[in-house]
């Protein structure tokens, strides 16, 4: 315990104000740092939900096209139908592979939206 006489009280008030900024400083940065953490996550949204549109449009193409290809090809057996959905499965994850990791990389990077703006303009994913 310490006795604070009245000459003593300038001094005190100094630290404790000096204490107090450094803590504010302090919780400033904290609360900074977590900002920025959410919105790098609401970025890490837009391109989660982009690329989930973009892999639904592709699969229902992907779905389209080889119901009127089997349609028109009525005698493939099962296997050749496996086979032939196997390599159209293939070729969408192939396509879309190096566009979808490109956009999550810029997105990495905060305030950079190029990319995902132009996977949504190019592919139609905003209508």
């Amino acid at each position: 315990m310490y006795l604070y006489d009245i000459d003593n009280l300038p001094h005190v008030v100094v630290e404790n104000r000096t204490a107090r900024q450094r803590e504010a400083a302090l919780g400033e940065m904290l609360v900074a740092r977590e900002v920025e953490h959410a919105l790098r996550w609401l970025d890490e949204q837009e391109v989660v939900s982009a690329v989930v549109r973009l892999r639904r449009k592709a699969e229902t193409i992907r779905t389209r096209e080889l119901a009127k290809l089997f349609s028109r090809l009525a005698h493939l057996s099962d296997a050749d139908r496996i086979a032939i959905g196997g390599m159209a499965s293939s070729l969408v994850n192939k396509l879309l592979h190096t566009p979808i990791v490109r956009v999550k990389q810029e997105s990495q990077s905060r305030g950079n939206t190029g990319y995902l703006q132009a996977l949504r303009h190019l592919f139609s994913l905003d209508e």
